[in-house]
């Protein structure tokens, strides 16, 4: 368990020095530079524990580029995906071990194949991801603000 969260958060190094190396282009976009105002805070923090453990989502993926493109401080963020990550791989190697996750049952049912999810799910969050930076975030958070819904 340690090993596979461990592993999973240093992925994300990766995404990091992406994000870094395109970082010029990546700022430009409304959403990163949303993003660079909400870094340096604690519930960013919380948010990226709750995205890192949120199953199939990478949601944290999308963080991790926003915080290289404005090069936030990346061993506050491994420590939190670290710890994240280290919870997510135990609570779901022990559901695979109890037997609840039947993930090959549903697939067969279906008529899917392993490989031919993985590129549906592939292009699914391709998709979502250029759906996520495109938004306006900050009237969407503006909107619900003005609605009392957002802090």
């Amino acid at each position: 368990m340690i090993i596979t969260g461990v592993g999973a958060a240093l992925a994300k190094v990766l995404i990091y020095y992406g994000a870094l190396g395109f970082g010029g282009r990546l700022r430009r976009n409304r959403n990163v530079r949303l993003l660079s105002r909400w870094m340096n805070t604690k519930s960013f923090l919380l948010s990226l524990f709750i995205t890192a453990f949120i199953p199939i989502l990478p949601l944290d993926d999308y963080l991790y580029i926003g915080a290289g493109a404005n090069r936030a401080r990346l061993p506050e963020m491994l420590a939190v995906t670290i710890s994240a990550k280290i919870s997510k791989s135990a609570f779901e190697i022990s559901l695979e071990l109890l037997g609840i996750i039947r993930v090959t049952d549903y697939l067969r049912v279906l008529g899917i194949t392993s490989v031919e999810l993985s590129l549906l799910l592939s292009v699914f969050f391709l998709v979502l991801g250029v759906i996520l930076y495109e938004l306006d975030w900050e009237r969407i958070l503006g909107v619900l603000k003005k609605r009392g819904v957002a802090g």
